[in-house]
């Protein structure tokens, strides 16, 4: 997966797609359960100031099914309203999300087809379920448990004097998985930003994809050749164009071909897998890549023997540590060995992602038909150009010119995704938690307005009487904390492969960041609340009974 993959030099891409998607479903249930445990927190409040209704219909004659029967009703009546806005937003966004083009160097489309059948009724009526399930059975068994003495007693039921109960465990739910969502945004923000930052190694601004497709059967080889020697003749004719060559694989596509490779001499233990490349004349020259020492290809180089390469600085580190690479033969292959010369060493560039490390690779000659147009100025404006250049070779032919810039743009597409996704719903999930935080702590100050107005009376500071509403809603914050940093490092551990090197996913400052941003939302959410509980009148203590 281009600019996903970056610990994991080959392979497993399969395996990478399904954690990148299962990230992403993964944090989508974990603001779906935020959402539900904010609602069962606001229905466990309701159902505190409804326990006389309850404890009376008890009296009279209901059932504990049945009042758990309405209450679940109504909370079905909630998630109703929300499955129905759900489904009216899907169908504003169906057309609009109908044809997405995933940016890269193919332009390959992705189509999606959305809709109206029994699958989808199906998917949408078991969500709602579930969300009824997690946001309404509690609170519904909860408030059908009534006591039956309170429908003899005056007035509103006292408040609980437990500070640790149900409602403030749903709020600390909320909490923990709100520090999970923050620190997976954190961690791919700052991959996003990492990538963006990272260059190819090579020059993207100035270079255009070129590719002339004849008709099938319409050249031989020798012609084939002969009308790739006449396409990059007239292209490199074109005023403004410095160079032009070709290859086989797009660099940053996400897939590139490895070749076992050993020095002459070494026995068959000592192979190793290293990235193979094949590129026409002048490739690095015309991309921009630095020759660092000894030259690049030539035409002359097609059919020579031994096959010249030219070999990164990695690979010329790995295999020749102590000599000059210039002149080395290694040999390529394991059953049926092919020699292989170096011709020259070249700096080192991003073949398969922008968030790989260093890898061994080497250049070999392939001189393909298609073409790397190095440019002065903006790419775009010299698409035209080309594309009249190349129709004047073969009229029947289909062209395609593009700008290489979409390979670096489909390369960052997928941590774009990642970071914008994940960083929506950690942020709306934030805003959920904080909501029921402020909630949680206005509810159990309302309760306590008897309470409160007693301490002042009895000379209480405003101080005392703040911390005295504050300390329940710090307790629930730092819990759910402690309990969110090692989940979160557990939710980062399968996500290393998708990472970035140069990012280190454990580094403390972030998880410090996304600790203190949590706490200090947290705090400013409940003291809002708890202020007012120092603003009452202490005559309120002589009025309630």
């Amino acid at each position: 997966m281009s600019g996903i993959a970056g610990n994991t030099a080959r392979g497993g891409d399969g395996g990478r797609f399904f954690i990148f998607f299962a990230m992403l479903l993964g944090v989508a249930g974990m603001m779906a359960l935020i959402a539900c445990s904010n609602v069962a927190g606001l229905l466990l409040a309701r159902g505190v100031s409804r326990q006389k209704e309850m404890a009376i219909r008890k009296a009279v004659g209901a059932s504990r099914f049945q009042l758990a029967r309405q209450l679940l009703a109504e909370g079905f009546a909630l998630v109703a309203c929300g499955a129905v806005a759900g489904l009216i937003l899907d169908a504003f966004l169906r057309d609009r999300l109908s044809y997405v083009r995933w940016p890269s160097a193919y332009d390959l489309p992705f189509e999606f087809h959305f809709q109206n059948d029994s699958g989808l009724f199906l998917y949408a009526s078991l969500t709602a379920f579930g969300a009824l399930l997690v946001s309404s059975l509690l609170p519904a068994l909860r408030g059908s448990n009534a006591d039956l003495s309170l429908a003899l007693k005056q007035g509103e039921p006292s408040f609980s004097s437990r500070r640790w109960n149900l409602r403030n465990g749903f709020v600390m739910l909320q909490m923990v998985l709100s520090m999970v969502l923050l620190t997976l945004s954190a961690l791919f923000t700052r991959s996003f930003l990492h990538l963006s930052e990272a260059g190819p190694g090579f020059d993207v601004t100035h270079t255009l994809i070129a590719a002339l497709h004849p008709l099938p059967g319409r050249y031989t080889e020798e012609r084939s050749w002969e009308l790739r020697r006449q396409v990059i003749r007239r292209v490199a004719a074109i005023p403004g164009v410095a160079g032009v060559t070709s290859t086989g694989i797009l660099p940053l596509m996400g897939e590139m071909p490895y070749a076992t490779l050993r020095r002459q001499g070494e026995p068959l233990s000592a192979v190793r897998q290293v990235f193979v490349m094949g590129v026409g004349e002048k490739y690095c020259t015309t991309l921009g890549i630095s020759i660092l020492r000894g030259r690049d290809f030539e035409i002359a180089d097609r059919g020579r023997k031994p096959i010249p390469i030219i070999v990164n600085r990695t690979l010329a580190r790995e295999f020749f540590p102590y000599a000059d690479p210039i002149g080395g033969h290694l040999l390529m292959g394991r059953e049926k060995e092919d020699l292989l010369e170096i011709v020259g060493v070249a700096a080192d560039s991003k073949m398969r992602t922008l968030g790989e490390g260093s890898s061994p690779a080497f250049f070999e000659p392939d001189f393909n038909a298609q073409l790397l147009v190095r440019v002065a100025g903006n790419s775009a404006q010299w698409i035209e150009p080309v594309r009249s250049a190349l129709a004047a070779v073969d009229l029947t032919a289909a062209l395609d010119v593009r700008p290489m810039e979409r390979a670096v743009a489909g390369a960052l597409f997928p941590m774009r995704v990642a970071s914008v996704f994940v960083g929506s719903l950690s942020g709306l999930g934030l805003a959920l938690a904080l909501v029921g935080l402020y909630g949680s702590v206005s509810y159990a100050v309302g309760r306590r307005t008897r309470e409160m107005g007693i301490r002042a009376a009895l000379g209480a500071s405003r101080g005392r009487i703040v911390w005295a509403a504050l300390r329940d809603g710090v307790g629930v914050l730092i819990c759910g904390a402690m309990v969110g940093i090692p989940l979160a490092v557990s939710a980062i551990r399968p996500l290393a492969d998708l990472i970035p090197d140069g990012v280190n996913p454990w580094d403390l400052a972030w998880f410090s960041a996304v600790t203190l941003l949590l706490l200090a939302t947290g705090c400013a959410a409940a003291w809002v609340p708890a202020r007012r509980a120092a603003r009452v009148d202490p005559s309120i203590a002589l009025r309630q009974e």
